[in-house]
């Protein structure tokens, strides 16, 4: 199989941005036009079938792309400001960047999918990536079973190891390519500390690996009575031999929340492969399925999300790792998400509900600086809670079924804030914003043609 896909993203702004202790002005200092491209070719073949201490079915594989990108970078700079509006720093782009990328991926796989019974089942495999860039080599082993224990079937266990490489993504390859960041660093009377220095970007000569995981995940399905199912899940990821840029010239420096980190001595970021991500999640779910449609479900899940990176969801990468594991920005201990759609008495109605309980995202405080207060993420947002219900009529309209619904989103009109103020010294310090509301839903579905015809 051959494909071909093509994609185009574009930022503009016009003037630079400023990042005050009271909150963010002015626009965002990137403009940006972005277009990558793949050609792609798979095969992939089904051996003979054989038996040997069971029924084996072979299956190997091996694919191949070639990635085109290009980009065109016009940043303008940011300023940050102390609560008072003085200046403390300033960064500015020189000129501008147009660069163009390509890359090579390869891969191959060999999988056996073992049938030792009608209740076991082993899938042993072995995948070969390669990437032309990073210039690695990579073995991927995997290995899985499904076993069920009753001769009912109302019972199965499920599981496996892997390990995974991630993929090379081009905006990194690309970043050494990118515009040159000038910063200035002022006194409290307005007077430069010292001459501007310069943030560059590099590949490093070091060699580099591929991305690595190790996986470890076991399921647990039971049925526990007609139509009602129990669900526990296990999951364990550790990564390894991750991206990220280090500082070379100062890499113990304090973290800091700027798009980069500014100091008086400039930076030289070098690709490396020292960034390290844990999650482990335990789950637990139970469904029933009623007549038609209906059904409700209701599940639990505990997880952690920690890695030693220095991560922005607002920042394509990692700038700084640290010496121990902190929660990731997306961490959520625990949450509880419960839905049914379920009939009401009267014919042809139904009410839906979905209720989403779940502990607020992590976030870390700065000084007016961009230097972070404390430890990383060690601030939490509010538990948030979203109850949205509606009702539902199902209509026939010239042979045709249509669902009209509406209902109201967030009934409990929690706040459920989308930022927070997190510079310290300021008198909104840790002031929650951009509360969600109570806002109202109308829906149209359409079925197709009434009793199927």
């Amino acid at each position: 199989m051959i494909s071909q896909s093509r994609r185009l993203r574009r930022a503009r702004v016009c003037t630079p941005s400023r990042r005050r202790a009271k909150g963010n002005s002015g626009n965002y200092f990137l403009h940006a036009t972005q277009g990558a491209s793949r050609d792609q070719g798979i095969l992939q073949a089904y051996l003979p079938r054989f038996q040997l201490a069971g029924s084996h079915q072979p299956e190997a594989g091996a694919g191949a792309d070639l990635i085109r990108y290009n980009a065109d970078f016009r940043r303008t700079g940011y300023e940050a400001l102390d609560a008072s509006g003085q200046l403390i720093s300033q960064t500015l782009f020189l000129s501008s960047a147009v660069f163009h990328l390509r890359d090579t991926e390869a891969s191959s796989f060999l999988i056996d999918t073992w049938r030792l019974s009608k209740r076991l089942q082993l899938d042993l495999a072995i995948r070969q990536d390669w990437d032309r860039q990073i210039d690695s080599l990579a073995w991927s082993p995997r290995a899985a079973f499904s076993w069920s224990p009753l001769a009912s079937g109302r019972t199965r266990i499920s599981g496996g190891y892997s390990v995974t490489h991630d993929a090379v993504t081009m905006n990194m390859l690309g970043q050494p390519l990118d515009q040159v960041a000038v910063t200035t660093t002022y006194r409290a009377d307005g007077t430069p500390v010292g001459p501007p220095v310069a943030t560059t970007f590099a590949t490093g000569r070091e060699p580099l690996k591929l991305p690595r995981a190790g996986n470890w995940s076991v399921d647990l399905d039971r049925q526990i009575a007609t139509h009602l199912y129990l669900t526990a899940k296990y999951l364990r990821r550790r990564g390894t031999d991750e991206f990220t840029f280090l500082n070379t010239l100062a890499p113990d420096a304090p973290p800091s929340l700027l798009p980069l980190p500014s100091g008086e001595s400039g930076g030289v970021y070098q690709l490396t492969n020292l960034r390290r991500d844990d999650y482990d999640m335990e789950q637990v779910s139970i469904r029933q399925t009623l007549a038609g449609q209906f059904e409700w479900q209701a599940t639990y899940t505990h997880s952690r999300a920690l890695s030693n990176a220095v991560l922005d969801p607002n920042t394509a990468q990692s700038l700084q790792v640290l010496a121990n594991l902190v929660p990731m920005p997306w961490d959520v201990p625990n949450r509880l998400l419960a839905w049914c759609y379920l009939p009401l008495p009267r014919k042809n109605w139904a009410v839906s509900a979905l209720a989403d309980l779940r502990t607020g995202y992590p976030f870390s405080v700065r000084d007016p600086s961009g230097l972070v207060a404390g430890a990383i993420d060690s601030f939490r947002y509010p538990l948030n809670f979203d109850l949205n219900i509606a009702i539902e009529r199902m209509v026939t309209l010239r042979g045709y079924r249509f669902a009209l619904r509406g209902g109201v989103d967030n009934l409990t009109n929690q706040a459920n804030p989308t930022t927070v103020n997190n510079v310290t010294g300021t008198p909104q310090f840790l002031q929650f914003l951009g509360q969600e509301g109570r806002h109202f839903v109308v829906r149209i579905r359409f079925f197709g043609r009434a009793n199927g015809k």
